[in-house]
């Protein structure tokens, strides 16, 4: 019988087997299934009996408080109440005496029912007749002897469906019983019929199989040979080493003991060299290469065949070792071929005759063999033309150098001789005609020749005189340039102590009268407009020095019309004014410049334009020119600025322009200004390569025409080229998702205040239904990124890559969510962080970090909602827009307070309490856990550590391990003394720690109100006036100890002043070598203000020594500078400092810094923070 004949019988009878197991299995299990049908219809009708019970004793406790209240009002609610359960019981009774299964059951509800109608006509009789409390008393009793035939009735039923449970669950155990040992008998025939009939099949298949699977492996060995050869082939490019992988592979593949490769020669086809061997010992003699048909390595490569010799003569080749020598068995020599062509030969000799998978084995290896070599000669080939090409290549630019130069010189050399040809024709002919005159005149030229001669000495000497003037009046302009661009420190230090003690008046503990709080407002805002003309001065001098940089970059007319339009028509409104903009045809489509410049320079003219015109218009155009002088073409943008204002006097047009200056003495008492405007205007404008043209008559307006060029000029010697910025200013990404926009400013450098006010008005924030998410990234490429994942979410985004501009956009636009990057160019984004918590108006947005840098919790602990890393996986930004969409939908947030005493719990209950927020109270930790694993998501964790059954820190941990991936922020509310250790613990698995004291419920208020991003408008003015509190005392910083390092007697006081306010120790030192004295004697100091400007030992040397010493390696130093110029900034962070401030001191920023550095991190662990 053939082994398909006995497969096929197995097959069947296994089938048949099991069709009729399966059919006696479904039989039985239907019945098992009736079975459990009939006991799920008995534990409805008892679970129905148990309910109505219940029902009936809330009824009866219900019934008895209504008979003996008193207060309408409470009567009538209970009298609803008891309504209520009666309507229950009724429709529960009703509907099983209606649809209980069992008829036995069924009639056991019916009479159950007929009890019930009995007592509900008795219970609402007694309830409408009873006056008094002796009524009342007698009506229960009543009550409680009607009831009773109906709760014995419900007894009953529990009983028999019990009974009935019980009948069924034994039935339905039977019958499994059965079917098992009914399918253990079975199933073990079958199986002993199969075993007897696979026995005997067995022993073909498996001989069959044994067979196949040693072809299988025998073919699968030979591809994994061929393999690996040509892998180690292809690793090497030169040919001679794959030939030796090849002889070698192939040698002990097959088991040879000897073998030699004959490799055709490029330069002499049809001869093949010895070019790789293996064990091969060379013999006196013989040749080391061979042509067509010369023994049998050229008959092996003429036939193109194998050659196998296998009577190996003696003397013909020996296998040698350091033992001895032996005769082979056999030889076997195997052509190489690629395309039909033989390009190579191997020889191989062994001790035993080569099977037939050997020369299988090996042709395959030949062929591939092949394929390889062929490979490697062509990439030779093309690396040695490659490398003729460069040459020659280079060797020809060499020679088109030279052919130029040369071109170039007999060009200058042609034009040269062709001038002065034309000279000596001109002079031929003059002399010609002068010839005579000459003649007559020769005495008085020559005498007037003498005197010209003198006048040309004296007018050499002259023109030297007055270069000499020149060079003095430029290098003394010079001087002064970079005088006012250096006086910054001085000019800035004293404003920065007046700023602070104003700011310090004006929210003083102790109250100041109206008119003193008006003075000291005056003082503030005076000096604030002394710090924006101090940086208007500093501009122009910038820009007269030479140390202006400019940031080309391509600038689009539409955005500088969009700029204008959003700043000046309001403007314009206001004033009752026209304002138009306009673009010519002939205006280039956009520009390569400064773009912050070019705003400048466009803002100044026109602001300029408005404050001198009172009625009328003022109109913006732009257009094509060819040069400065306006005429037509492509080569400049012209863009004109035309008032119908007072115009400008041509007699005081030269004055337009001079520093300080206005046209007519009492323009500037009218209209105020400093006269910079138009001055910074043409610098920057010819700084640019542009210039400024002006155009006006007095009462008939003016025209302000600036002229820049198309593409950007090369930058001008005097200035050095500007450093590489670590992001665009303002890049321009592909837009992803509708409504993206992208609003940056330029990284400020050194000069501009972090904190200051940024320009918004070019930033189109979307106007849709969709809620806006602000991205802030410095990465455009991971920005566009989030930019479509947000459109995927159903968010609109706007994008910027500056700290300045997101804490400006958030006040303003109030954005839906935010996702902050760390590493900003102009500010660290903790910082921007804190200010967004620290800020009333911007507190409530959530915000989402994504830091580079592992996550040990400091987003949290700073009110972030969560962290992601980079680099972050797709699914994880994903699930980041998914989580900020649910935290968005509306609803209450929900707080979990525990705490074991029951007044604590109220007293935290009514701080935090609000239509908002839904707050669940519990006394110990396994009530903790239970909600925490319920349906209920909480946004918030108030916690005691003194709870009666779990250590609070020890909950804490087993909430992390319970909620994985789930962020719960958990705020520590406690009363009890914390040691070193706990406070290091709690310090890493909480989000906040408030000691119970006098300031306490101030702080948990605070707290709750950041983790639940609560919109401080919408809270309780009570809340609300305690959140507003300038005077509240910021825990983050009270306790600490800063050193100030500054030499000035006022900075000292009034910043020293200042942060005592926040219970801070200061500890003031006059230069370098005094703080880092004070640093060895007080080893409590977490962190150093340090000027730079000071005697004896600057702060760029102290902040070197500082970091020079192990153990203040990671102490945190804030640069505090008033020069403020280019590199400084740098120049501080290479030299040490973990941050940067200038000059006047805002408190908010150097507050948000301290917090930062401070507070940011746990303690101990203090590292820089990502910037």
């Amino acid at each position: 019988m053939k082994l398909a004949t006995r497969l096929a019988i197995l097959c069947g009878t296994a089938l048949l087997a099991i069709i009729m197991a399966n059919a006696l299995n479904t039989l039985q299990t239907n019945r098992i299934g009736a079975l459990y049908e009939q006991r799920q219809q008995a534990r409805e009708a008892q679970v129905t009996a148990l309910d109505v019970a219940r029902d009936l004793q809330a009824l009866l406790a219900t019934y008895s408080q209504t008979l003996f209240q008193e207060d309408p009002a409470e009567r009538a609610e209970l009298s609803g109440e008891v309504d209520e359960w009666d309507r229950m019981i009724d429709e529960d009774l009703r509907a099983a005496a209606r649809d209980t299964a069992d008829p036995n059951t069924r009639n056991q509800y019916q009479q159950a029912l007929t009890a019930w109608e009995s007592f509900q006509r008795s219970y609402r009789s007694d309830m409408q007749n009873v006056r008094t409390a002796q009524d009342a008393a007698a009506a229960i009793s009543q009550v409680d002897g009607d009831v009773a035939l109906l709760e014995n009735q419900l007894s009953q039923i529990d009983e028999e469906t019990s009974r009935r449970v019980a009948e069924v669950n034994r039935a339905a155990g039977d019958s499994i019983r059965t079917s098992r040992a009914f399918l253990w008998t079975f199933v073990s025939g079958i199986v002993l019929v199969l075993g007897i009939l696979m026995f005997f099949s067995s022993r073909n298949i498996h001989r069959t199989v044994t067979e196949s699977a040693l072809q299988n492996e025998k073919a699968r060995r030979a591809k994994e040979i061929q393999a690996e050869l040509m892998t180690d082939v292809q690793s090497v490019d030169d040919i001679t080493a794959a030939c030796g992988i090849i002889l070698s592979g192939s040698a002990k593949a097959v088991g040879a003991k000897h073998a030699a490769l004959y490799l055709q020669q490029p330069d002499e086809p049809g001869r093949y060299a010895l070019t790789a061997s293996y064990a091969f010992h060379r013999r006196k003699g013989l040749p080391n290469s061979y042509g067509l048909g010369d023994g049998l390595v050229g008959q092996c490569a003429l036939e193109g065949v194998r050659i196998e010799v296998t009577d190996v003569p003696g003397d013909y080749v020996e296998i040698t070792s350091g033992l001895g020598k032996s005769r082979p068995a056999s030889l076997l020599l195997v052509p190489i071929k690629f395309e039909s062509e033989v390009v190579g030969v191997i020889e191989l000799a062994a001790h035993r005759l080569f099977s037939d998978d050997d020369t299988d084995l090996l042709d395959s290896i030949a062929l591939g063999a092949g394929v390889a070599l062929s490979a490697i000669e062509s990439a030779q080939k093309t690396r040695e033309l490659l490398t003729v090409s460069q040459a020659q290549t280079e060797e020809l630019q060499t020679q088109e150098e030279e052919l130029r130069a040369a071109n170039e010189q007999l060009t200058q050399r042609e034009d040269m001789l062709s001038a002065q040809n034309a000279e000596l024709e001109e002079t031929t002919e003059e002399l010609r005609t002068q010839k005579e005159e000459l003649r007559a005149s020769s005495e008085r030229l020559e005498a007037q020749a003498h005197s010209l001669e003198e006048k040309n000495e004296e007018l050499q000497h002259l023109s030297a005189s007055l270069e000499a003037k020149a060079e003095e009046l430029a290098v003394s302009s010079r001087y002064k340039s970079e005088f006012l661009a250096n006086m910054s420190h001085e000019l800035r230090t004293p404003l920065n102590s007046i700023l602070i003690l104003a700011g310090l008046l004006t929210e003083s503990d102790e109250p100041l009268n109206a008119k003193q709080h008006e003075f000291a407002e005056t003082i503030q805002q005076s000096g604030k407009d002394l710090l924006n003309l101090i940086d208007e001065v500093l501009d122009l001098a910038k820009v007269e020095s030479g140390s202006l940089y400019v940031d080309n970059e391509p600038i689009t007319i539409a955005e500088l019309v969009t700029f204008l339009e959003r700043t000046f028509r309001p403007i314009a409104g206001d004033k009752g004014i026209e304002f138009l903009v306009s673009v010519d045809d002939s205006a280039p489509g956009q520009i390569t410049s400064d773009y912050t410049r070019v705003k400048q320079i466009a803002k100044n003219l026109v602001a300029n334009a408005i404050k001198f015109t009172d009625t009328g218009s003022v109109s913006v155009k732009f257009s094509g020119c060819v040069d400065t002088d306006g005429s037509p073409g492509d080569g400049y943008l012209s863009m004109a600025v035309v008032d119908t204002g007072i115009g400008i006097d041509e007699k005081d047009h030269h004055l337009i322009f001079e520093s300080f200056q206005q046209a007519g003495r009492g323009s500037a008492k009218q209209y105020g200004g400093t006269g910079l405007g138009l001055a910074i205007s043409r610098e920057l404008a010819r700084h640019l390569g542009g210039d400024i043209a002006l155009r006006s008559a007095l009462g008939e307006g003016s025209t302000f025409t600036c002229y820049l060029p198309v593409d950007s000029p090369a930058e001008p010697d005097a200035a050095a080229p500007a450093p590489a910025r670590p992001a665009p200013a303002r890049p321009a990404p592909a837009r992803p998702a509708p409504a993206q926009q992208t609003a940056d400013v330029d990284a400020p450098g050194d000069t501009a205040d972090r904190f200051g006010p940024v320009d918004t008005s070019d930033v189109a924030w979307p106007q849709g239904d969709k809620p806006v998410l602000l991205i802030v990234e410095d990465d455009p490429t991971f920005a566009r990124m989030l930019s479509g994942l947000a459109a995927e979410a159903g968010f609109d985004s706007v994008i910027t890559a500056s700290g300045r501009m997101a804490l400006a956009l958030a006040k303003q636009h109030q954005p839906a969510a935010i996702t902050l990057d760390i590493g900003l160019p102009d500010m660290a984004g903790w910082v921007v962080l804190d200010v967004l918590k620290h800020d009333l108006a911007t507190r409530h947005i959530p915000v989402n970090v994504v830091s580079g840098t592992e996550d040990d919790g400091r987003g949290m602990r700073m009110g972030a909602i969560r962290t992601v890393n980079k680099p972050a996986e797709i699914s994880d930004l994903r699930s980041m827009f998914s989580s900020i969409a649910d935290f968005l939908k509306p609803g209450p947030r929900h707080v979990l307070v525990a705490e074991d005493d029951a007044n604590q719990r109220q007293v935290v209950k009514h701080m935090i309490e609000s239509d908002d927020i839904a707050i669940t109270c519990v006394g110990t930790g396994a009530q903790v856990l239970d909600e925490l694993s319920g349906g209920t998501s909480y946004d918030c964790l108030v916690l005691d550590l003194g709870l009666p059954d779990i250590d609070g820190i020890d909950l804490i941990e087993r909430i992390k391990d319970q909620l994985k991936e789930k962020r719960l922020p958990v705020i520590v509310h406690t009363g009890r003394e914390l040691t070193a250790a706990e406070t290091e613990r709690l310090e890493n698995l909480a989000a906040a720690i408030v000691l119970k004291n006098a300031r306490s419920p101030e702080r948990l208020l605070d707290e709750t109100a950041l983790f639940l991003h609560r919109v401080a408008d919408d809270m309780p003015n009570s809340a609300r006036e305690i959140l507003a509190n300038p005077r509240r005392v910021d825990e983050s910083l009270e306790g600490n100890t800063v050193l100030l390092v500054d030499d000035d007697v006022r900075n000292v006081f009034s910043l020293g002043s200042a942060l005592k306010r926040y219970g801070i120790t200061v500890l003031p030192a006059r230069n370098g070598q005094a703080g880092l004295d004070a640093l060895g004697e007080h080893p409590e100091v977490g962190l150093v203000l340090m000027d730079i400007m000071m005697p004896v030992m600057d702060g760029y040397e102290a902040m070197r020594r500082i970091r020079a010493e192990p153990r203040w390696r990671h102490l945190p130093i804030v640069a505090l500078t008033a020069k403020a110029m280019k590199g400084d900034r740098q120049k501080c962070l290479e030299a040490g400092a973990s941050d940067y401030v200038t000059k006047p001191v805002d408190m908010d920023q150097l507050t948000s810094v301290l917090r930062v550095w401070l507070a940011g991190a746990p303690r101990g662990q203090r590292k820089p923070p990502e910037t």
